[in-house]
């Protein structure tokens, strides 16, 4: 066994995130008397992508951030929308769903049997803690870290820090960071001196500034890894 401890993302690692936010943005618009068309997915994905590279950077609280994207969205259709109380909407059909990446559950069983699997998300509490229960994969982590409850996100060392003391202070060498994003994930993983597998299922172009120790395109890959 080449790692006792597997440290996973959440979102788009093991939930399908991008289909929980097009489920969440559709409900929100619609219940707003307003036709959904694809064009509002792209462009909130484009201002929501903005405001989380924020928070990540500590430029924006996850206070403002909840009203903030949807401000932003709303501006650039000229939406005559009240842009907070859009977040909490929005924020309630999203922490409805328990959309999985295929695969995911089954691998989750097989690997709790030989290592120990910590749950490392930047998310909102509200909504991440919701889905945890949603999807029952409690049950597989030894400890679950949401940036939203510890007070500082991915890819900060002192997330890692707070991770690593919640398992007991584990050798990095022991430890196997997998997770889809490049900036948050790798650029943390790699920061703090552990092993890191980029899941990368759409074939995104790499960064030649963050390069991960693995790169997979389907879940299944990591068993060759661990």
């Amino acid at each position: 066994m080449k790692f006792e401890y597997l440290f996973f993302d959440a979102d788009n690692t093991l939930w399908d995130f991008n289909l929980s936010e097009k489920f969440a943005l559709f409900k929100v618009i619609t219940e707003n008397k307003i036709e959904y068309e694809p064009q509002h997915l792209e462009a909130y994905h484009r201002v929501n992508k903005a405001c989380w590279h924020n928070f990540e950077n500590g430029n924006l609280s996850v206070a403002d951030l909840k009203s903030k994207r949807f401000e932003l969205f709303c501006n650039e259709f000229d939406f005559k929308i009240d842009a907070e109380q859009m977040g909490k909407s929005y924020l309630q059909y999203l922490s409805s769903t328990d959309f999985m990446i295929p695969g995911a559950l089954s691998l989750l069983d097989r690997f709790a049997r030989r290592h120990k699997l910590v749950l490392v998300t930047n998310g909102i509490k509200e909504v991440q803690r919701r889905r945890i229960s949603n999807t029952g994969i409690e049950r597989y982590f030894e400890s679950i870290v949401i940036s939203d409850e510890i007070g500082v996100a991915k890819p900060h060392t002192d997330f890692f820090d707070l991770a690593f003391e919640q398992v007991g202070s584990p050798r990095k060498e022991e430890v196997l960071m997998i997770g889809d994003s490049l900036s948050s994930d790798i650029r943390g993983g790699n920061n703090y001196g552990i092993t890191t597998c980029w899941f990368n299922p759409e074939g995104a172009e790499v960064n030649p500034e963050i390069i991960a120790s693995f790169e997979i395109t389907k879940l299944e890959e990591l068993i060759e890894i661990v």
